[in-house]
């Protein structure tokens, strides 16, 4: 070739350069024209595939785009992802990709945040899987990754809670969508991400409750690490913290749960499970533990009754009854305590028990005595007629005077004692819920009260449903104004209340109404009570008086029955209206009459201001109406007002009260007589089924006799010594050489020693008579 053939040649390769160096500039210029038209919005630029080509091109190799250019364009593609053109979303899901690609490149936190918050946001809105998908999941998956290293565990939870959305189906994909989602979710949840976050969970620190987040987020997966890491665990607390993560997840880790029953794992990972399923609370699970309930080993046993009790649903009386069925008696026992705690329903728990007890009556090993005791015991919680009649079908049988029998004899009095008084108050008490104050009128005009205001909400509905809402609104003001001064306050107040029922606006003329039903009521009081209680209501404040006779409990009982008997124990003060009341006392077989009570007169006031067993019967001479006020509703008050307790008091004992009756009958309560010993003794109380509470406690002996003691200690607060109250104690007697008397008794009154603040003496009656020679040894030693 000659050399101006070879100049030709260069002189053509020179103009075809600057030819395309020419279109690389105009192409550079379209690109930088495209890139500010998509700046502005215009996502109409991502059709053009020569702007994609060059922004491939820019993204592979450009070594350094501004930040902000950066983010303003990934603005811009995020746009385009969530375009309804297909070609636009599918192009800019493409550019996001490579977007990520070189941002990873760069290693810059805030651009990596960013392009997350894209991702986030367009796997949420797209429901169509479109290509590029599975780009973009692997992209955030690696996202994900860079997230762990760095320790930015906030954002960590934040995608797995949106991966986690879309796996439950709270935001609805196509099957094929969630498929990729949860692949990549099991991805990211690996072994070595659930050990990593277990370990820094055990360890605790400032981002506990995010570790915590993202394990429950992490599912079945979660719970199947965590039991196979509970399955090894030798260390108690760590066995514990790991018990209580698998119990955070709920429902979710029941299915799990029973897969490992199911493989027959160990005894302790099967209390454990069993620990965690009455946490979780699933009722569908009892059906798996059942065969639990009489397992051989004693700590299985007891975590599968524990369940029941935890388990949720409506079926816990039946899943009590088929454990009892199912365990031996003193599981049994440890159950029927149970069921004393629960919020089983008190008629479903007393048929339990009965059925239970009827069977047991019939044999006398010592198991099932123990049995009795306890259900004896669990009866005082609930005053049912059925409960005193089971107690009662006891008694008859511990009246066969065998000494295996004695003890249980014994708790069922003490239940009798406590439980009659209940019953009594329960079946003889008004319908307090109908009545605003207690001066409310007879059972049949409280009948007529019901009929009167259905005849008026059959009107006020006639004129509400006709629209004539002002009409009806003063229709109820006129009649609650009537129904107040005929002093039926139940329809005035049912009225008031009705009136901002079906006109909210009307709340000045409802305070006008409850004005005046309360001046009403202030009137009612002072005509019907002023003569009977006149005496105590000088001595009190107007507002006292009325928080006092409002917390009053009416009871009707009729001629010949019986209030309150010898005793029982009955923490009431008895406001008597009408009717007479006899007072009696009993020593021995004998029954002394003593006094009879009229309107007026107060009675029980020893029992009531002191603590003690009732000393004496009232019964009902004639119908008779009183007012009970319970000494726990007292209690309120006095925190209120303490000026009312003085005065009641005073006021009580101003009249001939029991103490000063009985003495003048010549009576004791003990049979026996008493002798006068001065001499330190232990003491432990008894817990309600009869076992002994581990702290003992010192008294003073005062007196003591055949059938009961009493000594002093020292409180530290008054309201203790109405815990002591029925309870069961055993006193330890110390004689000469060494010996000691052991006597178990109950305590059936504490009152205070010599008006000191903090001594008080504590009465006990004996199940058992000292012995002569063990009393007469101890008399010697102090005469």
């Amino acid at each position: 070739m000659g050399k101006q053939e070879e100049s030709e040649i260069d002189i053509i390769e020179n103009i075809k350069k600057e030819i395309a160096l020419s279109e690389e500039k105009r192409r550079e210029k379209r690109f930088q024209h495209n890139v500010a038209v998509l700046k502005q919005g215009n996502l109409a630029v991502f059709e053009n595939e020569e702007f994609v080509l060059s922004f491939v091109d820019y993204l592979s190799n450009t070594l350094e785009i501004p930040e902000n250019e950066l983010k303003t364009l990934l603005s811009g593609m995020s746009q385009g992802a969530l375009s309804e053109n297909k070609c636009i979303k599918e192009r800019s899901v493409m550019l996001l990709t490579l977007s990520a690609d070189y941002i990873f490149s760069q290693n810059n936190s805030d651009l990596i945040i960013n392009i997350l918050d894209i991702f986030l946001g367009w796997i949420e809105y797209e429901k169509d899987f479109i290509t590029g998908f599975t780009v973009i999941m692997k992209k955030l998956e690696e996202i994900v990754f860079r997230l762990i290293e760095t320790n930015s565990w906030s954002d960590v939870e934040r995608v797995l809670t949106k991966l986690s959305l879309i796996q439950k189906n709270k935001i609805q994909k196509k099957k094929v969508f969630s498929g990729l989602v949860n692949a990549t979710f099991n991805r990211i949840v690996s072994e070595t991400l659930l050990k990593t976050l277990a370990e820094n969970i055990l360890e605790g620190g400032e981002s506990l409750q995010i570790y915590k987040n993202i394990f429950l987020l992490s599912g079945k997966n979660g719970v199947s690490f965590l039991l196979e890491q509970l399955s090894r665990c030798s260390d108690n607390q760590e066995r514990m913290e790991l018990i209580n993560l698998i119990s955070s997840f709920g429902y979710t880790a029941s299915p799990i749960l029973v897969e490992y029953l199911q493989k027959e794992p160990s005894s302790l990972l099967v209390c454990n499970i069993l620990h965690i399923m009455a946490e979780i609370g699933d009722q569908q699970l009892y059906g798996y533990l059942r065969k639990y309930l009489d397992h051989d080993d004693s700590r299985i046993q007891h975590e599968a009754v524990r369940c029941i009790f935890k388990l949720e649903g409506q079926d816990l009386s039946f899943r009590i009854g088929e454990a009892l069925e199912r365990v031996d008696d003193p599981m049994k026992c440890k159950i029927i305590r149970q069921l004393a705690e629960s919020d089983a329903d008190q008629s479903d728990t007393v048929r339990i028990l009965q059925k239970l007890s009827r069977k047991r009556l019939q044999t006398k090993t010592p198991q099932c005595l123990e049995l009795l005791k306890t259900v004896a015991a669990v009866l005082k919680k609930y005053p049912l007629p059925e409960s005193v009649e089971l107690l009662e079908e006891m008694s008859k049988e511990c009246e066969e005077q065998q000494p295996e029998l004695e003890q249980l004899e014994f708790q069922v009095k003490e239940s009798l004692r406590i439980l009659r008084p209940r019953l009594r108050h329960s079946t003889r008490e008004t319908d307090n819920a109908m009545e605003t104050i207690f001066f409310d009128e007879d059972p049949d005009l409280r009948q007529s009260t019901y009929q009167k205001i259905r005849e008026t909400n059959e009107h006020i509905n006639v004129l509400y449903q006709s629209g004539d809402i002002e009409g009806a609104g003063k229709f109820i003001y006129k009649e609650a104004i009537s129904a107040a001064q005929q002093k039926d306050f139940h329809t005035a107040e049912s009225l008031r209340d009705r009136l901002i029922e079906i006109n909210p606006m009307a709340l000045k003329d409802a305070i006008e109404l409850g004005e005046f039903i309360d001046a009403e009521k202030e009137r009612n009081m002072e005509t019907q009570y002023l003569q009977i209680w006149q005496g105590l209501q000088e001595k009190l404040a107007k507002v006292e008086v009325n928080e006092l006779f409002n917390s009053l409990r009416k009871e009707y009982f009729p001629k010949d029955s019986i209030l309150v008997r010898s005793g029982e124990i009955d923490d009431s003060l008895y406001f008597l209206n009408s009717g007479y009341i006899g007072l009696s006392s009993v020593s021995g077989n004998n029954e002394t009459f003593l006094k009879r009570m009229q309107p007026g007169d107060l009675i029980g006031g020893e029992h009531f201001f002191s603590v003690s067993v009732w000393t004496v019967t009232l019964k009902a001479l004639t119908e008779v109406e009183v007012q009970v006020l319970s000494r726990e509703i007292f209690e309120k008050i006095t925190e209120i007002y303490p000026h009312i307790e003085t005065v009641l008091q005073e006021h009580y004992y101003q009249q001939e009260n029991i103490v000063t009756l009985l003495e003048m009958a010549g009576d004791d309560r003990r049979e026996s007589p008493r002798y006068p010993v001065t001499l330190f003794i232990r003491n432990m109380l008894l817990d309600p089924y009869g076992d002994r509470e581990q702290r003992p406690f010192t008294g003073e002996l005062m007196d003591i006799s055949e059938g009961g003691l009493a000594f002093v200690v020292i409180l530290s607060k008054k309201d203790n010594a109405k815990l002591l109250l029925g309870r069961q104690v055993i006193t330890i007697i110390p004689l000469a050489g060494q010996k000691e008397i052991q006597c178990l008794g109950v305590i059936v009154g504490v009152r205070l020693f010599k008006n000191d603040v903090n001594n008080f003496s504590v009465h006990v009656r004996l199940f058992k008579k000292i012995e002569q020679s063990a009393l007469k040894q101890l008399i010697g030693m102090w005469e």
